[in-house]
C-alpha cells in the first residue's frame, strides 16, 4: 500500500524549506496565500474520476504533487522548494530514491516546470518521465 502525503505534511514541508534555506518568513498558521488551497491532495489520494484512474504510476502521483504545488502558488514563499521536497518525500516513503546527478539540472527543470503554461494533462507525464529518469527504484 502506498504511503501518501497529506495537506498537513505539505505545510510542514513548506515551513521546513523556509527554515532551512531562507526566504519570506513563514506567516500565519499555514503560510498559504489567501484564496488558495491544497485540494489537489484529494485528487491524488482518490486517484479516480468517473471510475477512471487519473495518475497511472507512482511517478505520475509524485508529478501531480510537484505540478500542483508549483502551478497553484499556494504558499507565500517556497513553492518550488516545497513542490520538489513533497514529490521526493512521497517517492522516498514508497522506497524510490531520488538520485539526480546534477543539482543545477534539477533547479533548471523545476524552473522550467514552474514557468510552463502547459496543462496538467500535458505536464504531469513530462514531470513523471523526468522523475523516473532521476530516481532509483
Amino acid at each position: 500500500m502506498e504511503r501518501l502525503v497529506n495537506k498537513k505534511m505539505i505545510v510542514a514541508i513548506n515551513k521546513l524549506c523556509i527554515e532551512l534555506s531562507g526566504g519570506e518568513r513563514f506567516t500565519g498558521k499555514n503560510n498559504m496565500r489567501a484564496g488558495t488551497s491544497l485540494s489537489f491532495v484529494e485528487w491524488i489520494s482518490t486517484n479516480r474520476v468517473f471510475g477512471k484512474q487519473i495518475f497511472t504510476s507512482i511517478f505520475h502521483r509524485a508529478a501531480g504533487y510537484l505540478y500542483f504545488i508549483l502551478n497553484d502558488h499556494c504558499f507565500v514563499d517556497g513553492n518550488k522548494r516545497t513542490a520538489l521536497a513533497t514529490a521526493v518525500t512521497f517517492l522516498e516513503w514508497n522506497e524510490i530514491l531520488f538520485d539526480p546527478e546534477d543539482d543545477d539540472n534539477v533547479y533548471a527543470k523545476i524552473r522550467y516546470f514552474a514557468s510552463s503554461e502547459q496543462t496538467p494533462e500535458q505536464m504531469i507525464p513530462k514531470i513523471a518521465a523526468w522523475l523516473r529518469r532521476v530516481c532509483l527504484d
